[in-house]
């Protein structure tokens, strides 16, 4: 209501209107007249400008509800311009379809690479890219996943703008509104043609090798850097004894045994030459034990076999009875030079199928969520909370790609241990990464807690990579016997007297006493398929950077295996270990 007042004493004091600026209960002002020659504001003047007040006021908040909404409209322009960007900028052929299938928009990729507008491309004008020996098959299975409305892919060849046809990887994924009916199809192709050319051609080569090593004089025998043997030629079955059959995955020293002139079984070659990742050669005083118990004096070397990032992948042993001196040294050198190559081609094989695996995940993520923020953003009234939620996802999802790929690299290279000061922590979360796919198949939740000032360490990044992956696969595999029961890894870490202290503890049966004695013993084991080098090498690795190694455990409630690092410029206390 106005507020009136006057001058006092029959001044010619101005006298004053006061009208508060009101949208609905919310005072935004006040409107103020002052007269000095309106003796009185009367009734109907008061009113005009009680009316002129609240014209001013709705002005004032329709004002301010305009503003509101151009920065709103500018920040969702801002962000579909930025999420268009990454859907164009995608290493792959991008796209999304009706629920039916037809398709409604492709990235700047896909119509680069097939050379179609994008009009000629929507509804089913994109199944014209599809090679015409796969197109029906294609059509098939994507009708199967438009009438199941799960998520599907297949390898088929599209042919490029300039008449080439390549091999490529289709997956799709239906996106679902909140009562779970598909409202569109998001999908991404990539390009594995290389993949599968890598892929021909190593299966070639060992197919090539294999026949070459089973044709020369020499008898060969290879293992992989665990000492199970994978391959013995003809040569080495007739003189061992045993068949490929046979002796497939079996530890070295169980076919191949040298005995000294005492008739004493000596160490394996292979154990030393994995050991020391240098060539081994044997003088001709000992002796070949066949399977059928007869003895031949033989002339061996071993070599590690490396693969071309310097990362050990086994052993070799070339051997021949003394009656076979007259086989050339080319003979000798031309399989070396087959196996070194072989198992060149079969890492790079190795390495370009887990890249491809571990960055399928994090890239059908980004198509995803970008797909969403960018529907969230069309919508008659943008979401802008979900759509930079979703961006942030994206830019997770990045960044995991690329740490994954970091990762693998790393651990591929052999280079020589560097010590320094590093993050346990950053090492446990890659060492997690990596076997992520790993512990789901097994059913295996892992828990981690890190204690803040239980982080920094003095060691080799690689070498405690190799330590902690082997103790959490030990401990998902304790758990395979498990039914019914939670399957829990937890990871853990503290500072202890001076040392960071990391335990890894599974909720499998335990172990019983005399297993845990031995449990860091060389070539002990209990797996049915394992040489028990696994946890001797652990030991070996954490004693080499000044700690320690154990295992506590309770038949029945699971096994706990800690080790302790010392922390870079520190005493390197240590920690009791338990009795």
């Amino acid at each position: 209501m106005p507020v009136a007042t006057a001058g006092e004493n029959g001044s010619r004091l101005p006298h004053e209107l006061l009208v508060p600026l009101l949208v609905g209960e919310v005072v935004l002002g006040v409107l103020k007249i002052e007269s000095s020659t309106v003796a009185e504001f009367d009734e109907d003047l008061a009113n005009a400008f009680e009316n002129l007040a609240s014209y001013a006021a709705v002005r004032i908040e329709n004002a301010s509800i305009n503003a509101q909404l151009r920065q709103s409209q500018e920040r969702a322009r801002l962000a579909e311009w930025e999420l268009r960007l990454s859907w164009d900028t995608l290493p792959a052929h991008a796209w999304h379809t009706s629920p039916d299938g037809r398709l409604e928009d492709v990235n700047r990729q896909w119509l680069s690479y097939f050379g179609l507008t994008k009009e000629e491309s929507m509804g089913f004008g994109y199944m014209r890219v599809f090679h015409p020996d796969d197109r029906e098959r294609v059509q098939e299975l994507w009708t199967g996943l438009l009438t199941n409305e799960v998520a599907g892919g297949v390898e088929a060849r599209m042919v490029a703008r300039d008449g080439t046809s390549r091999t490529f990887l289709l997956r799709a994924v239906p996106i679902r509104d909140e009562s779970g009916k598909v409202i569109k199809w998001y999908g991404l192709n990539t390009d594995v043609e290389d993949l599968k050319i890598a892929q021909n051609r190593i299966q070639e080569s060992e197919q090539r090798y294999a026949a070459t090593l089973s044709s020369i004089g020499d008898a060969v025998i290879s293992t992989d850097d665990q000492g199970r043997l994978t391959f013995l030629n003809p040569v080495a079955e007739k003189l061992t004894g045993w068949t490929q059959q046979e002796a497939a995955d079996r530890p070295v020293e169980q076919v191949f045994k040298l005995i000294d002139e005492a008739h004493q079984v000596l160490v394996d070659p292979v154990s030393e030459i994995l050991g020391r990742e240098a060539e081994l050669t044997i003088s001709t005083q000992y002796a070949l034990r066949s399977k059928a118990g007869s003895e031949m004096v033989i002339d061996v070397s071993g070599a590690p076999i490396i693969d071309t990032s310097g990362e050990m992948k086994g052993a070799v042993l070339v051997f021949r009875d003394m009656t076979q001196r007259n086989e050339t040294s080319d003979a000798l050198r031309k399989s070396k030079e087959d196996l070194a190559r072989m198992s060149r081609l079969t890492a790079i094989g190795e390495l370009a199928v887990s890249v491809a695996h571990e960055m399928n995940q994090p890239l059908m993520a980004i198509v995803t969520n970008a797909a969403a923020s960018m529907s969230w953003l069309k919508s008659a009234s943008p979401n802008i909370e979900e759509a930079v939620q979703a961006i942030d996802w994206v830019l997770r999802d990045g960044y995991r790609a690329g740490k994954v790929l970091s990762s693998i690299l790393a651990l591929a290279r052999n280079s020589r241990p560097k010590v320094g000061p590093l993050s346990i922590r950053s090492v446990i979360e890659e060492v997690l990464l990596l076997t992520k796919n790993e512990l789901r198949q097994k059913g295996v939740l892992v828990e981690t807690v890190y204690e803040g000032a239980a982080d920094a360490v003095n060691g080799d990044r690689i070498q405690l990579q190799q330590v902690l992956i082997n103790l959490v696969m030990n401990g998902a595999d304790a758990m395979a016997a498990l039914e019914g029961q939670r399957r829990v890894l937890h990871v853990v870490t503290r500072r202890c007297e001076g040392m960071i202290q990391v335990s890894v503890s599974d909720s499998g049966v335990g172990l019983d006493p005399d297993t845990a004695e031995r449990a860091f013993e060389a070539f002990f084991t209990t797996k049915a398929t394992g040489i028990g080098m696994g946890l001797s090498i652990c030991r070996s690795i954490i004693e080499a950077h000044g700690g320690h190694i154990w295992v506590a455990t309770e038949k029945g409630k699971g096994s706990t295996f800690s080790f302790t690092l010392p922390p870079p410029l520190s005493s390197q206390e240590q920690c009791a270990t338990p009795e």
